[in-house]
């Protein structure tokens, strides 16, 4: 019962600040949402495949002594995530 006990606690407090209460509030939803947010940016660029079935070939670019080349690679020379 020493969980109920806490949990009492922590509420008579937050209760007894209210400003930090909102300030601790704001900053989790601000962390989880930013957390959410950049998942899903990473997931959606990264991770996740693109969605084109119909394309036979695959553009490679790659920095090779501070000059860019273009190169066009077969599909199964390139590991798909």
């Amino acid at each position: 019962m020493q969980l109920w006990e806490d949990i009492r606690y922590a509420l008579r407090q937050f209760a007894k600040s209210p400003g930090f209460t909102a300030t601790a509030v704001l900053t989790l939803a601000l962390g989880i949402g930013a957390t959410t947010a950049i998942f899903t940016l990473v997931r959606g660029v990264l991770l996740k495949p693109l969605a084109n079935p119909g394309v036979t070939y695959t553009a490679k670019a790659s920095w090779d002594a501070w000059k860019v080349t273009g190169t066009v690679t077969e599909p199964l020379d390139v590991l798909m995530i």
